[in-house]
């Protein structure tokens, strides 16, 4: 059995996309795939439970069987913090003990870390003790935004070598601008191989994968939905602030793809236009209802309108936090990513970093 643990250097680096993507790859070889998510930092309430949406979200996509208490057997809630900093807590075994059941017939386990490579360390739980735990490699995962994702790579190197000089297998530079690519390609990855750290793949930006759904919009702002209830898989790319003239707003709706658009209920005239051009979702701050020749356009259209508790700033502050994540949250997505991960990533060198099939 095959254990690998998926670090990264940054938060929202892409570490639970690479995981879903990385498992259709192994199952495609005929290998019995488990994952994990040792540390559980990204709590929802889930049938009166809380669990990490991360795990929530893997274990739905890829039909596991595993109980999600075992896919992510520690919960970061304060209780648990609090009780490690005063020595009255000790979660190592929780997770030794759920690993058991997770790898238990199972090829190969992906083991997803939370947030940056130091997460978890007043624990003993970092990626690095886990994967000297378990005897598994890490593979690296980085999103690129300049040169300085060099700096951050080479303090991950440390802080894992410090545990254990093979611990690293390699690192995967994701999201990389495509004007970028030739630069990453030709500058920054022969100096990483002149550290020892192999790069087993670049990932360029793909606007597709930055989409995030309706859906997931109105969980994570937790709204109340007023119209086109049947129309929440569709997919939004950027959000507009409803702030200025309808005359102005106009020529910029027309220009703008994907977008949903968030403004207060009472600004009925940008509404209006906003559904002139099209327009994926609306959404309206401040729990104030819109007016109902709003409402009966948005039925006709069949936009979903999402009224919401937050002003238009905290709202605008979350939405874009959506877009930063690298998220997979359907079957079509996932079979794209999928594909995307066998075009960017070195495959014959990925399987040997693991000692894994041919994928």
């Amino acid at each position: 059995m095959k254990p690998i643990v998926i670090a990264s250097t940054e938060e929202y680096s892409g570490k639970t996309a690479f995981s879903l993507g990385l498992s259709h790859l192994l199952t495609e070889r005929k290998l019995s795939v488990g994952y994990m998510k040792p540390l559980g930092n990204r709590l929802i309430e889930e049938n009166g439970k809380l669990v990490d949406q991360d795990a929530s979200q893997v274990k739905k996509l890829l039909k596991l069987t595993a109980d999600t208490s075992d896919i992510s057997p520690i919960r970061l809630t304060p209780d648990l913090i609090q009780g490690v900093l005063t020595g009255k807590k000790n979660p190592k075994k929780a997770l030794t003990e759920a690993y058991s059941r997770i790898s238990k017939g199972k090829d190969v386990v992906l083991i997803e870390g939370a947030g940056t490579t130091g997460g978890g360390l007043m624990a003993g739980l970092s990626e690095a003790e886990i994967a000297l735990q378990f005897k598994a490699r890490i593979l690296l995962v980085s999103r690129y935004d300049n040169d300085y994702v060099v700096d951050r790579i080479l303090s991950a190197q440390k802080l894992i070598q410090s545990f254990g000089k093979n611990l690293l297998a390699g690192v995967i530079i994701n999201d990389v601008p495509k004007n970028q690519m030739a630069h990453v390609k030709g500058t920054i990855v022969p100096f990483l191989k002149s550290k020892k750290i192999s790069v087993l793949g670049v990932l360029p930006q793909d606007p597709k994968l930055r989409l995030v759904s309706v859906s997931a919009i109105l969980e994570r702002l937790g709204g109340q939905v007023l119209t086109g209830q049947n129309c929440l898989d569709r997919t939004v790319g950027s959000f507009v602030v409803g702030a200025m003239s309808p005359a102005y707003a106009m020529k910029y709706f027309r220009r703008t793809v994907n977008k949903a658009v968030i403004t207060g209920a009472d600004r009925s005239d940008l509404l209006m236009t906003a559904m002139e051009t099209p327009t994926q979702c609306l959404i309206l701050t401040g729990n104030v209802p819109p007016t109902s020749q709003v409402l009966a356009r948005a039925q006709q259209c069949c936009i979903p309108t999402i009224l919401v508790p937050q002003n238009t700033f905290e709202t605008v502050q979350i939405t874009e936090h959506l877009l930063t994540r690298l998220s997979i949250t359907d079957k079509e997505k996932l079979a794209y990513f999928k594909n995307h991960l066998r075009k960017h990533i070195n495959l014959k060198e990925f399987s040997a970093a693991f000692s894994l099939p041919k994928l």
